[in-house]
């Protein structure tokens, strides 16, 4: 008879999908809304310090998320997550309404801050819920519910131009709240981090601050972390660069509810083509082609999206920078950095990926932002230039990831993978 652990493992990829579909549904509604209302009431000289304010805001998240998921667990974090989101959402909503100033920046930010720290905690529970080979199969398909998630996102940005852009806010909490129901049907383990993996080294209920501390030591020792960090710093400032490319294109070509109705339009259509790639493309080149060439595959794409800009005309520019950015990274460059973190130990992954996506990605997006401040007409030359960087720094997180497993492309002890046989090669 299989154990509870192997049936909590093999069964929930579905459920798993259909709150992915949720979550993503009601945030990139909130994101498109968010972008709408900054960059038309706001304006696009604001997008500097929001993008410094958001990158504030990951870190205080990701700080408070440690504690949080160390006190409840992952189920009754997951659900806290969604729910806070939701009537922030809400209240943001209200202040929109209100007419408050401020109230276009913060929802802004918001947005982001909640995308982040659902991608902290959901990676955790993907790696515990789909472990080793299983994940490279499962994980992309999880993964493609996001893309239905914004396809339906992105449908409901359309109706903008007969409902009113803030309006549409209230979709997005309806959303997350249906998901945090849905989070009780998901048999998710209790078991993540250190138990998972039998091990001893850290209890689930040692003090939380020193798994962060852990993480931070990780990163100065383990080659793996030290190349995830340098490789994220790296998208990070090269899709802020793209992301404000198009971001000025698309606030001078549309008004307030257009440019709301072209995010959905564009969203859509991206997700439709994206979404058939992540569930029937992806998992087949990971298994065929391995981890690293999927990985290195769309770092090349960074640059060249950069360098086309020059070639383009600017909608067409916009429109593949889009895509690169934001639609392609979440189909195919999303799952496979959540795969990477398989390369280490269960126990060390929760304060990994709050290092990573709550410190480093926090600094590199303060970082971005003065550039952006400084050099604004210049972006699309120092984006190039950090896409280029970012191909280099992907051969070396390549490498360390299979290095990480072991020469033998075995699982070095107290780890596990999502690497096939193949990907060594």
């Amino acid at each position: 008879m299989a154990s509870h652990r192997d049936e909590t493992r093999a069964a929930p990829w579905g459920r798993l999908w259909l709150l992915y579909l949720l979550v993503s549904a009601g945030l990139q509604l909130a994101d498109g809304v968010a972008q709408a209302l900054l960059l038309k009431r706001g304006g696009l000289r604001l997008l500097p310090p929001v993008f410094a304010a958001k990158g504030a805001l990951g870190m205080l998240l990701s700080a408070g998320y440690v504690p949080l998921a160390a006190a409840l667990g992952p189920r009754a974090t997951l659900t806290v997550i969604l729910t806070v989101s939701a009537a922030a959402l809400g209240g943001s909503y209200a202040l929109v309404h209100a007419g408050v100033s401020l109230a276009y920046p913060a929802l802004y930010a918001l947005v982001e801050g909640a995308q982040t720290v659902f991608k902290i905690h959901f990676g955790v529970v993907l790696l515990a819920c789909l472990p080793g080979h299983q994940g490279l199969s499962r994980v992309p398909l999880v993964y493609s519910g996001a893309r239905a998630g914004a396809l339906l996102g992105g449908v409901a940005l359309v109706l903008a131009e007969q409902l009113g852009t803030a309006p549409l806010l209230l979709g997005s909490v309806g959303a997350l709240l249906i998901a945090a129901a849905v989070v009780a049907t998901v048999p998710i383990s209790t078991e993540t981090g250190a138990s998972a993996e039998g091990s001893d080294q850290v209890s689930t209920e040692a003090p939380s601050w020193r798994w962060l501390g852990r993480g931070w030591r990780d990163t100065l020792s383990s080659p793996l972390l030290r190349a995830i960090a340098v490789a994220t710093t790296l998208l990070v400032i090269a899709r802020h660069g793209l992301r404000y490319l198009y971001s000025a294109t698309l606030a001078a070509s549309f008004d307030e509810a257009r440019l709301a109705a072209s995010f959905g339009v564009f969203v859509a259509a991206a997700s439709v083509i994206t979404g058939l790639l992540q569930a029937m493309v992806t998992p087949r080149l990971l298994a065929g082609v391995g981890l690293g060439v999927v990985n290195l595959a769309y770092a090349i794409t960074v640059p060249a999206t950069f360098a086309l800009g020059w070639m383009l005309s600017p909608l067409a520019a916009a429109g593949a920078a889009r895509l690169v950015e934001s639609e392609l990274k979440m189909a195919i460059k999303t799952p496979v950095s959540n795969l990477l973190y398989g390369g280490l130990a269960a126990v060390q992954r929760p304060a990994a990926r709050a290092l990573v996506l709550g410190v480093v990605v926090p600094l590199a997006t303060g970082l971005v932002s003065g550039m952006l401040a400084l050099l604004p007409k210049t972006t699309r030359s120092w984006g190039l230039a950090a896409g280029v960087l970012l191909v280099v720094a992907t051969l070396a997180q390549n490498r360390s990831y299979r290095r990480a497993l072991g020469e033998d492309g075995e699982v070095r002890p107290g780890a596990e993978t999502a690497l096939t046989p193949g990907a060594d090669s």
